[in-house]
């Protein structure tokens, strides 16, 4: 066949287009219509039954919804098979984009549909499983005949083929993962092997397909490697729990699945580098074996990284094998996320076995970084390499007797050498390579704090909270940007999100020989990181960027909330913090509104216990600031009356409004600080809010027992 071939390429849109018809227009009525009787709770509550031993009550109705599930959901998966094949051909012979077909994995309305499916299918597993064990073995030798195969239409349709039938596997015997939660094997799977062991069986013939073919097709194509690791992903976490794949003869052990997940992500990173997808699905893919089923699998699937431990070290020096060269060829972000796989297997091994293999990863990786301190080389790769290690959390789930020393390693490993980094990349003189320095620095900082500060040695969280000021104030040079504008908010949100860690991990690091108040500690970290940023903040800023926005409000809410007292004694950024939350006061997201008054009510509050802090004019303008937004949209504020009303008070009290009532002179005293010439209707508003308030709070009628009242309340 021919490209751009228009009889061919009408026929195969044509094709296309009645597949799409079929799936959505036929099938998609009845999928949702016997979804619901799949669901039917009386299935449910018989298959929870059948997993504890009991009878189920109501085998009829089983056994009917059983024979029409497994038709429909074998109705929809060969339809969706040839759809697949015939989006294939059509997108081959038009030239379209090669995305251009839809993805069962990715596609959001292709997946739910598919997850309909696969629910309806389980309630005839025994059909449903055999039905996908035949697919995956028929497909297996036209998958090795390829290696023939000149026409590009038929290689094209068959991978697409192949693609389709495992993302159908892996939903069809495995829980949806999408949430972030463990996948677990199906309670209507496990319960028709426990009822029936020829159900069991045709489960483990799926599995034990889907790995042959992973076996069979390292290097078929990348989309096909993308959604073999996802299913392996999904599938080894649910059936490498002890006892569960006995319940499914001919399905692999759990050591089966790890050795085979490890050895086919190597070979995909060695033969798809560049595929930044399939090379990011492989790394997570060695990353989940390392953390499943409480890190049992971390052993078998360390034995088969080997070769990929020794070209991660080798990349590093001179090699120049195959995977060496692959491993080499891996971008920046997938040099991290390598980094973070390896670290997590080698750290499941030390806690289980009181090893030390983490070392053969970090040892390469702090040699390169010495060099790249003393000779400016090489700094975006060694820090993209410990933002790896920052993130490597494998361990910290997991009990063993080498548990304790392997969740420092991380932590440990990233203080000793932040601090040399950071200094190195500040005499960097091309300002672009700066400035993605700075911004991998910070990266690093944060990531460490946000995964491994809690679990780190004493002199490592010293190390780290005297580091992390630093990489803020090298993002701060460039005023948190870079060529593309958007990465400034990345930055600035990576900012905040490290002083918002800072602040809530609330450590402090005494040493014998200092004296606690010279010793570093989150708080004192996270203002020092907070002073860099407050200036480089505007309102065009914080009103164009509403995430950047409300974060940098949520962080300031946490320092008020740990240590309003800190954050007053550093009077000029206490001043330019206080102008922040006013303008954060009268945002439309009623989000970061509310962290702004709940800041200003904070430090109010502080202020107000504290007459070195009283300041009637200071004050008296926040209150103001609180006001104005409120007076001039009236009815449009009702989500955050109550903030609003809390900060007023805490800011007429902290003004030195102590002892007097809140009156119509406070109020117009307020309204002054709004504007010089305030409106006549806006002093006839606090007027109205200062009588309300009067006859509300009638029982408190200063302002410090007001401001206790509603505590109180």
């Amino acid at each position: 066949m021919n490209r751009g071939d228009a009889t061919q390429a009408s026929k195969a849109q044509q094709a296309a287009d009645d597949a799409d018809a079929s799936l959505d227009e036929g099938l998609a009525p009845v999928l949702e219509a016997w979804a619901h009787a799949s669901t039917d709770a009386s299935l449910v509550d018989a298959d929870a039954a059948a997993c504890h031993a009991s009878t189920p009550s109501n085998g009829w109705l089983h056994a009917a919804v059983s024979d029409v599930g497994a038709a429909v959901f074998a109705r929809y998966a060969s339809c969706r098979v040839e759809a697949a094949r015939a989006q294939a051909a059509c997108a081959l012979l038009t030239e379209a984009d090669e995305d251009a077909s839809a993805d069962d994995v990715e596609d959001t309305d292709r997946r739910e549909r598919l997850q309909t499916a696969c629910a309806v299918g389980r309630r005839g597993v025994s059909a449903a499983c055999g039905w996908v064990a035949s697919a995956l073995q028929d497909c297996a030798p036209k998958l090795l005949a390829l290696q023939n195969e000149n026409d590009p239409v038929v290689v094209d349709a068959t991978l697409e083929e192949a693609r389709v039938l495992v993302a159908i596997a892996g939903a069809l015997v495995a829980d949806d993962d999408d949430a972030g939660e463990t996948p677990e094997v199906p309670l209507a799977v496990l319960a028709a092997a426990r009822l029936d062991p020829q159900a069991g069986a045709a489960v483990g013939s799926v599995v034990g397909a889907s790995l042959q073919l992973v076996e069979a097709t390292h290097a078929a194509s990348p989309a096909l490697a993308t959604t073999l690791a996802w299913f392996l992903r999904r599938v080894a976490a649910a059936y490498a729990a002890p006892g569960v794949s006995n319940a499914f003869a001919g399905c692999p052990s759990p050591s089966q699945l790890a050795r085979g997940a490890a050895r086919a992500a190597v070979a995909w990173l060695e033969a798809w580098p560049s595929e930044p997808q399939t090379a990011r699905g492989a790394c997570l893919l060695l990353g989940s074996l390392a953390s499943a089923r409480r890190g049992a699998l971390a052993g078998d699937a360390w034995a088969e990284v080997q070769p990929l431990v020794q070209a991660h070290a080798q990349s590093l020096t001179t090699g120049d094998d195959s995977l060496t060269r692959a491993v080499s060829r891996l971008a920046p972000e997938r040099r991290t996320d390598l980094a973070t796989a390896l670290a997590d297997c080698a750290l499941a091994v030390d806690a289980s076995s009181s090893s030390n293999a983490f070392q053969s990863i970090i040892a390469p990786i702090e040699s390169v970084a010495q060099q790249a301190c003393t000779q400016q080389a090489d700094l975006e790769l060694v820090l993209a390499l410990y933002r790896g290690v920052a993130t490597a959390a494998a361990a910290q789930a997991l009990d063993g007797p080498g548990a304790t020393l392997a969740r420092r390693r991380p932590a440990d490993a990233v203080a000793r050498a932040l601090g040399p980094l950071v200094d190195a990349v500040s005499t960097l003189q091309d300002a672009t390579l700066f400035q993605r320095c700075a911004s991998s620095c910070l990266s690093v900082a944060k990531d460490a704090a946000s995964a491994q500060l809690p679990y780190a040695s004493r002199p490592a969280k010293a190390l780290l909270l005297q580091a992390a000021p630093k990489c803020v104030a090298l993002c701060a040079r460039g005023a948190f940007g870079r060529e593309d504008e958007d990465d400034r908010f990345s930055d600035l949100g990576s900012a905040l999100e490290l002083v918002d860690r800072l602040v809530s991990y609330d450590v402090l690091v005494v040493d014998e020989e200092e004296e606690e108040s010279e010793s570093p500690d989150g708080v004192g970290a996270g203002l020092e990181c907070l002073s860099l940023i407050v200036p480089n903040l505007d309102e065009a800023l914080l009103e164009g960027r509403s995430a950047a926005g409300a974060r940098f409000f949520r962080a300031v809410a946490a320092v008020v909330d740990v240590a309003p007292d800190r954050l007053l004694e550093r009077r000029d950024l206490a001043t330019g913090m206080a102008q922040a939350l006013r303008f954060g006061a009268a945002r439309a997201d009623a989000d970061a509104a509310r962290a702004a008054l709940h800041a200003t009510r904070g430090l109010a509050a502080r202020a107000a216990a504290d007459a070195n802090y009283h300041d009637a004019s200071a004050w008296l303008a926040a209150a103001g600031g609180v006001l104005r937004p409120l007076l001039e949209h009236r009815s449009a504020v009702w989500d955050r009356v109550d903030d609003a009303a809390d900060a007023v008070l805490a800011c007429l009290a902290a003004s030195g409004c102590a002892s007097r009532t809140i009156s119509t002179e406070a109020a117009q005293a307020v309204s002054r600080s709004i504007t010089e010439n305030a409106p006549a209707d806006l002093i006839f508003d606090l007027e109205q809010l200062d009588s309300a308030g009067r006859a509300a709070l009638s029982s408190a009628p200063t302002v410090p027992r007001a401001l206790r009242h509603r505590d109180a309340r």
